[in-house]
């Protein structure tokens, strides 16, 4: 496990894209929309594509899907990531 927060900003694609990415390789993120639907959206599209991947690369097989979605924490509220940050500067 490592011991940084990604943050990221935007729950679409792209964001889906670096959120997915760094908690499969055992990152913790935050990733925040202002949008509740969108979040709902990310979580959902990203249950897929971890499936997905799982389905057609044998590599990706021993993702444990459960294990990326845990270090994915889906929020609207930006404050958490302003905490974060100032943990970052003490």
């Amino acid at each position: 496990m490592k011991d940084n927060l990604i943050g990221v900003i935007g729950a679409g694609v792209m964001g889906q894209g670096v959120a997915h990415s760094f908690a499969e390789k055992g990152f913790k993120v935050l990733l925040v929309d202002v949008n509740e639907i969108v979040l709902d959206q990310a979580l959902i599209d990203i249950e897929k594509n971890i499936r997905f991947n799982g389905f057609f690369n044998k590599q990706s097989s021993s993702i444990n899907a459960k294990e990326v979605i845990e270090n994915i924490t889906f929020t609207n509220d930006y404050t958490l990531l302003k905490k974060q940050i100032s943990l970052l500067k003490t």
